[in-house]
C-alpha cells in the first residue's frame, strides 16, 4: 500500500472530536489550520475536518523542532 492510499483510508475528524480524543486545545488546532501549518478539509457547510495523522505529525514536529504551540 502506498502512502497516498494509507491517508485516503484514514477517517477525518472534526476539530473538537480530534482535540477531545488527543488532549489538545481546539483553539490551538484552529490557529494551526489558519496559519497553514495543518491542512483542513471542508465538504459541506463550515465544519473543518482534519486527518489525525497530519495534526499529530505537526505537533511532533513542533515539539522536536520548536515553533508555535499546537
Amino acid at each position: 500500500m502506498t502512502k497516498y492510499e494509507d491517508k485516503s483510508a484514514e477517517r477525518l475528524m472534526t476539530v473538537p472530536k480530534f482535540c477531545e480524543k488527543h488532549g489538545l486545545k481546539p483553539h490551538a488546532v484552529r490557529r494551526a489550520i489558519r496559519d497553514g501549518l495543518v491542512p483542513a478539509y471542508t465538504f459541506v457547510g463550515n465544519r473543518r475536518l482534519v486527518r489525525p495523522s497530519e495534526v499529530l505529525a505537526e505537533v511532533k514536529r513542533l515539539q522536536t523542532g520548536g515553533g508555535a504551540d499546537v
